[in-house]
Formats: C-alpha cells, structure tokens, sequence
C-alpha cells in the first residue's frame, strides 16, 4: 500500500478517535432509551459508516488484525441486520445501501458468521415508494441491476445455485441492451459461473480480469476504499473460499488473509441495542 494511503487512513481513524463519534453517537443511545426508538434511529447508519470507512481500513490494512477485522464486519453485520429489522416495511428507507452494498456485502461475508450471511439471503426491502404500487422490492432492484452484486454475493456464499442462475439470467439480459457497460456484466458472469462450476483456473483469471477492467467503475462510490480493495472480487473469491473452493489470487487489492473459513471462538455483541443471533 502507498505511504499517502496509509497516512489517510490513520488521519481518517485518529480523525474518528479525537471526534470520538462513537462514543458520543452511544452518549444518545443510552439503556434507558426506548429500544424501538433506538432501532429505527439514524444513529445506527452513522455507526455502520463509522466502523466500516474508519475502523476496518486501520485494523485490516495497518494493524494487520484479522481476526478483529472479522468482528467488525460481524458488527457491521449486526447494523445492518437492526436497520432492516427496523425498516423493512418502510416505503421510503434505501434498505438497498445497507443491505447490497458490494463493498459492505464483501465484509459481511469476511465475518464468517454463516447464519448471519444466511440471513442476508433472505432479507427483503421496499424503498423509495409512495404508493404501493411504487415499492421497489428487492428482486425489481436485482433486476434493474442496482442490487444484484451483493445478491449474487449472498447467493454464492450460501450455495445457493437457482438464484446464482437467475443473476446470471438478469446480467446478460442487461449486458446485451447494453446497460451498466462500465461494470462489464459479462465478467461478473464468468466469476459465477467459475463458482458454480467449481472452476479455479477459470474463477482465478476472472477475478483478476474483474479488477482490472471493473474496478474503477465498480467503486465510483468507493474511492478511498478502492484505493487499498476491489470489490466485488474480493466478496467474490471470499464466497468461493466458503464453498471450499480455495483459490490464490496475488494482486494488491485482494487481502488474502480475510479468505480462509475460520470462525471466532464467539461473537459478542458490540452495542446493546442490537438484535440476538
């Protein structure tokens, strides 16, 4: 990694520290709060972004701390889990950042909590409707191309082949009226189906292929990140390696550190608001 990353990172991180956003987003939030109220809070996106712009770059990247990289990510998890506890029924929340995000996707899956990654297969979402007719659920943003990254994520992870098949599906119809041509949808079929097929060659040169000529368009909203990771590549390979296809890929932007399956002993639970497991 570049010096000039590094030194962001730690600016971002001490930053954080000396704002001490935590503690004082968790000074609002005290046991005595309503729950609910808790729950359906902004507050609880602010920790998401906090820990994943500002905790993980520092303690993946710098630390080298792989195993608190993996509990964060699990926290990360958690968040997500209480926003769509919170708002799965809203008609006007953007579940969709939270919740098939590649980037945050990618993190999901390094906590290696596997009924937590279940979960996210099957989470649903309405966003931004006025009228039911309007509610956008989370297939209709599949199919549109916007959610079908981290879905395909959740989807290989949990071995879940029928609805590999229908992103698959979903991307060349897309990719042939030409849409998304900056993602380049045919690459992200040929890691599927190296998947699917249990390929390593094939999963290994499509991975790479990925990075170099999706990367830049895949991270428009991931600058500072894409400057150290590439994802969905990187979620990708990770759900390879938890279906027990353990493949090496040597490039810069590919921790492989975060790729074996090994589970921490236990999970405890970062805030008190969050839901059980």
């Amino acid at each position: 990694m570049k010096q000039e990353h590094i030194q962001t990172i730690e600016w971002l991180f001490n930053m954080s520290k000396e704002m001490r956003d935590e503690e004082r987003i968790l000074s609002r939030n005290m046991p005595s709060k309503d729950l609910r109220e808790v729950r359906a809070g902004s507050d609880i996106s602010a920790l998401r972004y906090n820990l994943q712009t500002k905790y993980i770059p520092k303690v993946l990247f710098i630390d080298d701390d792989f195993d608190q990289t993996k509990k964060l990510c699990y926290d990360i998890a958690k968040l997500v889990e209480v926003e769509h506890w919170a708002h799965q029924h809203s008609l006007i929340y953007p579940l969709v950042a939270s919740i098939d995000d590649h980037l945050r996707a990618s993190y999901i899956l390094f906590s290696d909590h596997r009924p937590l990654i279940r979960k996210f297969l099957d989470f649903d979402y309405a966003m931004y409707g006025d009228t039911e007719q309007d509610i956008r659920t989370r297939w209709r943003q599949v199919e549109r191309g916007v959610a079908i990254y981290g879905y395909s994520m959740y989807s290989l992870a949990n071995g879940d082949f029928e609805r590999v098949q229908r992103c698959i599906e979903v991307a060349t119809r897309l990719y042939h009226k030409g849409e998304h041509k900056a993602n380049h949808l045919d690459l992200h079929i040929e890691v599927w189906q190296a998947i699917e097929q249990r390929d390593k060659t094939r999963l290994q040169r499509g991975i790479l292929t990925l990075i170099k000529k999706a990367h830049k368009g895949m991270n428009v909203d991931n600058r500072f990140e894409a400057c150290f990771i590439s994802s969905p590549a990187v979620g990708y390979l990770k759900a390879a390696w938890l279906l027990g296809l353990e493949v090496e890929v040597d490039h810069k932007y590919i921790p492989m550190e975060m790729m074996p399956y090994a589970p921490l002993p236990s999970y405890e639970k970062r805030y008190w608001f969050l839901l059980e497991d």
